[in-house]
């Protein structure tokens, strides 16, 4: 599997609600860790300790976690549109796309974009699509 095809196939299938709210949490989760290891490394590093923020989101780490980070989540919110039979292009409603992800089921049955997300599946292969397809 290379990252290329990995890349490809990041917004296809679908996910669950669970899967959903899960990924979010775990994506805010290591970003806050990153942030408190890029301090934590600056803190130790940087003679100019008193501006620790504006080093933080200059380094190329912050901006390759962050840009990282952005592309997940919005893998995340197209997957679990794809879950309702939607398109990925639903994003673009903003705050209210996100509403839907939130409270309203999935479709039942298989729909265009890939069988039911079966509930007991692996956590992590789940939120970051690591598939048979991949």
């Amino acid at each position: 599997m290379g990252l290329r095809n990995y890349l490809n196939n990041l917004y296809k299938g679908r996910i669950n609600r669970r899967a959903y709210i899960l990924g979010l949490i775990f994506s805010i989760f290591c970003v806050f860790v990153s942030i408190i290891i890029l301090i934590i490394l600056i803190l130790i590093v940087s003679p100019f300790k008193e501006l620790i923020f504006i080093p933080l989101f200059f380094t190329p780490i912050f901006s390759i976690l962050y840009i990282g980070s952005i592309f997940f989540i919005f893998s995340l919110h197209i997957r679990r549109l794809h879950d309702m039979g939607n398109s990925g292009w639903w994003i673009l409603l903003g705050p209210l796309a996100i509403l839907l992800n939130l409270f309203i089921k999935g479709q039942a049955i298989e729909n265009k974009y890939g069988k039911v997300p079966i509930r007991d599946q692996n956590f992590l292969k789940v939120i970051l699509n690591l598939n048979e397809n991949c």
